[in-house]
């Protein structure tokens, strides 16, 4: 059986402020040791950002892969265009994985494009401030840890949204997380 033949979990889902919809659990353990083992194949290219020297580890994910079919799948589409309220069609799609360890986060920003992203958790070794996705809404920044089979829809070209460093800890001294990306466009 395929990953994609799989049905989802009743996943609980969790709509905060109106403009991110969280899904946690959506997905379980074997489908994401799937898609981590397909990811440790994928070539990686470091990321270097010209504020604050923030880098990390992104990798392009191949049109022909599971994680990628995951993203395209009808299930996934028909939420992202369910959140948008949209009966448009997908046109385009990226998708890619951030991988970050060590004091590694990306900075508070707003993308440029795409209509809908979506961040599905593969792997997170932070805990309590450490390895948070945050936005801010309005005057208010809100934090969400994401565990792993977690997935997050939400605006990117509408809210500002970042994350918290990893820190290494006595029994995670090379901690890790990784998201695979889905920034999706509509016609």
């Amino acid at each position: 059986m395929s990953v994609l033949d799989l049905s989802f979990r009743d996943a609980g889902d969790l709509e905060i402020d109106g403009i991110i919809q969280l899904f946690r659990g959506f997905i379980d353990g074997d489908i994401l040791m799937t898609f981590l083992n397909e990811v440790s194949t994928f070539e990686t290219r470091r990321v270097i950002c010209r504020t604050e020297n923030v880098s990390y580890d992104e990798q392009i994910v191949p049109n022909d892969s599971l994680l990628f079919k995951f993203f395209n799948s009808s299930k996934i589409l028909s939420l992202s265009k369910k959140i948008l309220q949209t009966d448009k069609e997908l046109k385009s799609m990226l998708c890619w994985t951030s991988i970050y360890r060590k004091d590694e986060f990306i900075n508070p920003h707003m993308d440029r494009t795409g209509d809908i992203q979506l961040l599905l958790c593969l792997k997170n070794d932070g805990f309590g401030e450490h390895g948070l996705f945050c936005f801010e809404t309005g005057y208010k920044a809100r934090a969400i840890f994401l565990y792993p089979g977690d997935l997050i829809f939400f605006k990117a070209k509408e809210i500002t949204h970042y994350t918290t460093p990893l820190i290494e800890t006595d029994d995670k001294n090379a901690p890790l997380r990784i998201v695979a990306v889905s920034r999706q466009f509509f016609t």
